[in-house]
């Protein structure tokens, strides 16, 4: 086994470098097709995250799994700092960032995810500092894919998308739905980790040759053990606890969308929704109610528009957004207020300079302004040059430089937990937050291969971090802090097809300089919770006309911190072939294992991580 991991690290960190050796090439900014290799995840049904997971752009701090709370990471940024968008709103959570990503949708009905950082982040991003997920919203087409599986840990999922095209056509456009259900649960790979997942969703499209409109719902519950799922053993060993924390999450959301694109660049979006969700959590769940306490519900309202236009002497993009929070809690209640209103408007001009048939300058200069009627407004200048260019050995190139500043405002744990006493301990006086980011890139389309390669200097201000303190012993709270960090950092991820084989591989570097203004701050839970190095490879190779084999790994080295129980580096590996049955290609079965290794590495301190985990199953696929 030793031999084993040892050859798979060595794999992980000179694949790079036989990659390049062969293209001679940089690393893409985007990735066309998914970044990982392995779609449906191995431990639950495929949610709008699942793809994430091993992706060399974003890092996924779980707990029990990825599709059970996991936190978003950019850049070295925290959960809080990331935001999440469909079409042209950003879906805010009012309580905490631990739960922005709760999207009971198909990733079915949506596009691939986008992550927005630095310019991009701050022109179409909302209440987000280190960078933002972005959705699109499919065409609707006639399909139907229907997925089960069982496992170890006695898993058992059901999942099941039916779309159906031309409902009415009337010559000028179609009527189109699509419904989607899905069912999991599982024992859990970890003692006391089970979990019970149902989502439904569902959707109504107008589309014609220039407009897409869609109206969708989709609601989620989702209930989930896991020893220290928040709370250290110090708290829950002072209580006589059994260490077995619990969450049961309901989301529903209801969105609309419309887009018109008037020719290849211009194009106008709106955007609306409502949110609500409700969390219940268990600091035991041998002793229900302990404290009950920790019962909340909020409901958003938002309602955005974005829009690009290509005129006589300069390009004009233009987004706004406002949006409505509302929270009732059982414990959020030390802050002067439960409800929020904010409002944002980006105007970026663009200006193109055309050099020769091939080349082209283009200068980027705007604002953002942001608004809420609880804390201070902000403006959020942008600006930035690009150099377009081809030659004869690529068809897109560009080299850039620019500059971002964004902006937030906490949440209410942050904000309205009680401040003396409790496993959250809140600060009324926490500031917005602030971020500048400078960077420098390089990006490469060539067909078969895309290739990107950025180093960033982001310097976050009075960014609100959960902090450990050995003061507060035998409790072991954390506690809402501001804190100024300094983060240096080099991204990086080619993306290659052959004719059998398509290979994705990444690489992050990250470090950090930080100023709590305090000396009795041992540890940080999230801000300094970061790989120093992180090397991703998702492989997927077609041995045959059927049969197929998909393989993600992720080597990181984390930075140091006490509180984690487990060693500082690991690989985590998960692996998955699938075989068509001959004459009946919608068919396919499938065997797969995540966290092949059986690694224990907490990627949050002191959060035990998850086992592994075992499944089989069958596809049946439409198309």
């Amino acid at each position: 086994m030793k031999k084993l991991k040892s050859l798979t690290l060595i794999l992980v960190l000179i694949s790079p470098t036989l990659l390049f050796a062969e293209n001679n090439k940089i690393p893409g900014i985007t990735i066309s097709d998914s970044a990982v290799a392995i779609l449906d995840p191995i431990g639950t049904y495929a949610t709008p995250v699942s793809v994430l997971n091993y992706d060399p752009r974003v890092d996924l701090q779980e707990r029990n799994l990825t599709e059970g709370q996991a936190d978003i990471a950019i850049r070295g940024g925290t959960f809080e700092g990331t935001g999440v968008k469909i079409g042209s709103v950003g879906l805010l959570d009012p309580q905490t960032g631990h739960y922005v990503a709760e999207l009971p949708f198909s990733p079915m009905m949506l596009s691939r995810p986008e992550v927005l950082t630095g310019l991009d982040n701050t022109i179409y991003g909302f209440n987000a500092t280190a960078g933002t997920i972005s959705y699109g919203l499919k065409a609707i087409k006639d399909d139907i894919n229907l997925r089960t599986a069982v496992g170890t840990h006695n898993l058992n999922l059901q999942e099941g998308y039916v779309a159906k095209q031309d409902l009415i056509n009337n010559g000028t456009g179609s009527l189109n739905l699509d419904l989607d259900a899905a069912h999991s649960e599982m024992d859990g790979t970890r003692a006391n980790g089970q979990h019970d997942f149902e989502r439904f969703s569902g959707r109504l499209q107008w589309i014609n040759t220039r407009s897409q409109t869609d109206l969708m719902f989709g609601y989620q519950d989702k209930y989930f053990n896991w020893p220290y799922l928040y709370a250290l053993p110090e708290l829950h060993n002072a209580i006589g606890s059994s260490g077995v924390e619990s969450e049961s999450l309901r989301t529903s959301l209801a969105l609309f969308n419309h887009r018109v694109e008037y020719n290849d660049q211009d194009y106008f979006e709106v955007s609306s929704y409502f949110r609500e969700h409700k969390d219940n959590y268990e600091l035991d769940v041998s002793r229900p109610a302990l404290f009950n306490q920790y019962r909340h519900k909020s409901e958003v309202y938002g309602t955005g528009f974005s829009g690009e236009n290509k005129m006589q002497t300069f390009d004009l993009k233009y987004t706004g957004q406002v949006i409505f929070e509302d929270l009732d809690s059982s414990a959020l209640t030390y802050n002067e207020f439960n409800t929020r209103s904010f409002g944002k408007f980006a105007l970026t001009p663009e200006k193109t300079i055309t050099l020769t048939e091939t080349d082209n300058l283009i200068f980027t200069a705007g604002t953002a302004y942001d608004r809420s009627d609880r804390d201070d407004s902000e403006f959020s200048p942008v600006a930035g040059a690009t150099w377009d260019f081809d030659n004869e050995f690529s068809k897109e190139q560009k080299l850039y430089l620019e500059y971002a500043k964004s902006t937030k405002v906490p949440g209410y744990t942050a904000l309205a937990s009680n401040p003396t006493a409790g496993l959250f301990k809140g600060n009324q006086d926490l500031s917005r937050e602030n971020s500048h980011n400078i960077e420098l890139g390089y990006d490469l389309n060539r067909g078969s291969i895309q290739t990107h390669i950025a180093s960033f200097y982001r310097q976050d201000l009075n960014l609100v971090d959960w902090t450990y303190s050995s003061a507060t012993q035998p409790f072991a709270s954390r506690t809402a802090t501001n804190v100024d960090i300094d983060v240096y950092g080099i991204e990086s991820f080619v993306s290659k097809k052959w004719n059998k084989l398509n290979l994705v591989l990444g690489y992050t570097f990250l470090k950090k300089n930080e100023d709590y203004s305090s000396t009795d701050i041992d540890a940080s839970f999230y801000a300094l919770n970061y790989p120093n190095h992180r090397f991703t490879t998702s492989l997927i190779y077609n041995i045959e006309d059927n049969l197929v084999f998909r393989v993600d790994n992720e080597y990181r080295k984390q930075e140091d911190n006490f509180l984690r129980n487990s060693e500082e580096q690991t690989i985590f590996t998960a692996v998955s072939t699938s075989w068509t049955i001959p004459d009946y290609e919608q068919i396919s079965l499938f065997l797969a294992v995540d966290n092949l290794w059986k690694v224990n590495f907490e990627d949050i301190p002191g959060v035990p991580g998850r086992g592994r985990l075992f499944s089989a199953g069958l596809n049946y696929k439409l198309n």
